[in-house]
């Protein structure tokens, strides 16, 4: 097969897109970082109650209450915190892509052969065979050439002169894929 290669050069809003889908995809759709956080209030807030000094509500004899008015104080706390923490964090984890990976963002060449996927800027260059290659994604603005639910090549469509190109590319993707589980 022919050697496709691509020049790219990525922005941001790149890095960002990706971020999205691995998380929505690689990390179980997000059900483990909601368990985590559904554990994280079950502990604070019971952990928060039983230090507050407040004292619950009277209860009849042997019927206990867990109303509303008793766990609100305990977990509104925890879920404020929550809340601004990821905020914050993933406004972090966007400065942070250009300021600790400033050669993610110098142009690159990007290259598709019989052997596997090549990228290759001004500092670092890489190369995965096709046995490590998982899968490729499509969206509406990139290709995503997986190396692990988490981790992949982002190849805009917008690196592509004409949109024939990016659909020659996904093919010849697509068609090392096919022949490498063959």
């Amino acid at each position: 097969m022919e050697t496709t290669t691509v020049n790219i050069e990525l922005i941001p809003a790149d890095l960002h897109a990706f971020s999205r889908y691995a998380f929505r995809t690689g990390f179980g759709r997000g059900r483990g970082i909601i368990l985590f956080i559904l554990s994280l209030l079950l502990i604070g807030g019971a952990f928060f109650f039983k230090n507050s000094g407040a004292q619950p509500p009277a209860s009849p004899p042997g019927r206990e209450s867990a109303s509303i008015e008793n766990v609100l104080p305990n977990v509104l706390p925890i879920l404020l915190f929550l809340v601004l923490f990821f905020f914050f964090f993933r406004r972090q984890l966007k400065k942070a892509a250009s300021r600790n990976n400033p050669d993610v963002f110098l142009p690159s060449v990007f290259r598709v052969s019989d052997e596997g996927v090549f990228s290759e800027n001004a500092t670092s260059s890489s190369m995965h065979k096709w046995a490590a290659v998982q899968s490729m994604i499509e969206t509406k603005d990139h290709y995503f050439v997986m190396l692990s639910p988490v981790r992949g090549y982002i190849v805009p469509k917008r690196s592509f002169a004409i949109p024939e190109a990016g659909a020659a590319f996904a093919t010849a993707v697509r068609a090392r894929l096919e022949t490498k589980t063959a």
